[in-house]
């Protein structure tokens, strides 16, 4: 008898110590997953900025060029271009105030109100160009003693069609 006396407690023992390890492990795997959680929960907040990020230049796209939404290519897939004023349209081939009244009347149809040198002068960085605000000052007024843009208000310029819808 006295074997199994002797047996009986170091299996107690043994279990005892495999009971703790088991916890151990536990513990540790239980915190590997908290850290991933959080990870994860880190990842999918990084996401959702992206995604908010990726859709308010979507808008700004179909902001500034609303046809771009209608026009598609060849297969029916959206070509993410307006027709009118593709983005990738390198106006620096054309002279200053054609670049300029194009910019004008692209703004104009885009936005649904007059453009500013701020706007236009953005509008042919985008296009290839580098005009200054004073060349594009200048152009804007040569424009208007042209009958081909209308100024509606300070800073505010129309094609010559919107201008009267503009000023009122």
């Amino acid at each position: 008898m006295r074997g199994k006396e002797l047996i009986m407690p170091i299996t107690e023992e043994v279990l005892a110590e495999l009971v703790q390890d088991t916890v151990a492990a536990r513990r540790v795997v239980e915190q590997r997953i908290r850290d991933l959680e959080s990870q994860i929960a880190d990842l999918d907040r990084e996401r959702d900025e992206l995604l908010k990020e990726e859709e308010g230049h979507k808008l700004a796209l179909a902001r500034l060029f609303p046809h771009a939404a209608s026009a598609t290519s060849p297969s029916g897939e959206s070509s993410g271009q307006s027709p009118l004023f593709p983005i990738d349209e390198d106006l620096s081939r054309i002279s200053r105030t054609d670049a300029i009244e194009k910019a004008v009347h692209a703004i104009n149809a885009a936005e649904g109100r007059p453009a500013s040198p701020a706007e236009i002068e953005d509008y042919l960085s985008n296009h290839h160009r580098s005009d200054t605000r004073d060349q594009i000052g200048a152009a804007l007024s040569y424009l208007r003693v042209s009958d081909r843009i209308q100024r509606v208000g300070r800073g505010q310029w129309a094609p010559l069609s919107n201008a009267a819808e503009e000023a009122s």
